[in-house]
């Protein structure tokens, strides 16, 4: 895959926690713009989902919540 060069701007704070994760800013970057486009087309796929067969009931909600969540991280959450 090519590369197009960007100019992105970070506050001070974001520029300073993203310094102590990792050392490559542009890999770290790459990354949040993939997981953020991922979490797009899946938050699309689901409205068209729900606009062609309705809202999702709490019980669905409940388990996808159950298979995509650890259960230390909903332990956590509570």
């Amino acid at each position: 895959m090519s590369s197009q060069p960007v100019t992105v701007s970070l506050s001070a704070d974001q520029a300073e926690a993203v310094a102590q994760i990792t050392d490559d800013l542009p890999q770290f970057v790459s990354e949040a713009v993939a997981f953020q486009l991922r979490r797009h087309a899946v938050a699309e796929n689901l409205r068209a989902y729900q606009q062609e067969h309705g809202s999702f009931t709490a019980e669905e909600l409940g388990e996808a919540w159950r298979s995509l969540v650890p259960v230390a991280s909903r332990a956590a959450a509570a």
